[in-house]
């Protein structure tokens, strides 16, 4: 079982083949993970704060999953009975910083090579927050999606054939 580590690896299918090598045979491997949909109103108000301040440097965070990525990751692997689904969740926070810290306690930060670094960052920062404030402030707080994906598979035994996943 992987909850919310694949999310952050960018080579899914390397990682499926090595999850389907140790798993034994008739084994079933299950995954959650953050979809690249996560995020998308921080993400898009970060570019859109990068384009108004003129800053063409970095990234926001960066998530590399999808359904489709998930599913044919598994199949490459060999995973028999695989499955990939994806729900989006919404999730409303009282303000960006309630959102970013809870983002943070989760244990997550940019460890992209491109993450966002200079002197220039806490002004594109406060833009960011401002536009965020703007375009996505509801009725409930300010909106914050989560795309969940979640797959699984299990690895071919001759004792396992007839089987189906649980």
């Amino acid at each position: 079982i992987s909850n919310f580590t694949l999310q952050w690896l960018d080579q899914w299918d390397r990682a499926a083949h090595e999850i389907f090598r140790v798993l034994k045979p008739g084994g079933i491997f299950l995954c959650a993970a953050f979809g690249e949909q996560t995020f998308k109103e921080l993400k898009a108000s970060f570019v859109r704060a990068c384009g108004e301040t003129g800053y063409n440097h970095g990234e926001a965070l960066r998530l590399y999953g999808s359904q489709e990525h998930c599913s044919a990751a598994l199949r490459a692997a060999g995973f028999i009975k695989s499955f990939a689904t994806a729900n989006l969740l919404t999730q409303h926070y009282q303000s960006v910083a309630d959102l970013i810290r809870s983002i943070k306690g989760m244990g997550a930060q940019n460890a992209s090579l491109r993450r966002n670094r200079g002197l220039g960052m806490r002004r594109i920062w406060d833009r960011m927050i401002a536009l965020y404030e703007a375009d996505f402030r509801q009725q409930d707080g300010i909106a914050a999606t989560y795309q969940v994906i979640m797959g699984g598979g299990q690895k071919p035994s001759p004792a396992f054939h007839n089987e189906r996943l649980p």
